[in-house]
């Protein structure tokens, strides 16, 4: 599908749901890439090293120099 086509088919869909529906199906989609994000990541382990990076993004999002 090309970029044209995916815009037309998007504002087609668009038009046919109320705001309230098109809402609901935003809130649908989230969740299920919430559960989906979940299943695939529920073995997964922070180290140290993670949390040392996680540390250094946040401070730098921040502003904060160590």
């Amino acid at each position: 599908m090309t970029k044209q086509e995916a815009i037309e088919t998007y504002l087609s869909l668009r038009k046919r749901f109320t705001d309230e529906e098109w809402a609901m199906l935003e809130y649908l989609r989230i969740d299920f890439l919430n559960k989906k994000k979940s299943e695939l990541t529920k073995d997964v382990t922070l180290d140290d090293s993670d949390y040392e990076q996680l540390k250094a993004n946040a401070l730098k999002v921040l502003g904060i120099s160590e």
